[in-house]
């Protein structure tokens, strides 16, 4: 059984996940930021086209802020980012 202190939130996960910030949307150069308001010891970055073809996958390490290339022509894209606090999906427009 869980005690309440070790269990996260609804409220908790949705400020984290609320609190990742992915600028600019959209992008003209294909170069997009992720930020954290810390440091996040894994992070997974999925980017797919709205077909769902997997255009690239990264993962990133102890960091806050990760600089996202979006290879291919204009378009939009899917941004997904998962992390062990919980998973964020973005529509990213790229000029």
């Amino acid at each position: 059984k869980l005690s309440e202190s070790n269990t996260l939130s609804t409220k908790t996960i949705d400020q984290f996940i609320d609190s990742i910030k992915v600028y600019p949307n959209p992008t003209i150069n294909g170069r997009a930021n992720i930020s954290f308001k810390t440091a996040i010891n894994k992070i997974s970055i999925k980017v797919t086209s709205l077909e769902g073809k997997i255009i690239a996958t990264n993962n990133y390490y102890n960091t806050a802020n990760v600089e996202l290339d979006i290879p291919g022509s204009a378009g939009v894209y899917i941004i997904q980012i998962a992390t062990s606090e919980g998973l964020k999906t973005v529509r990213l427009i790229k000029k």
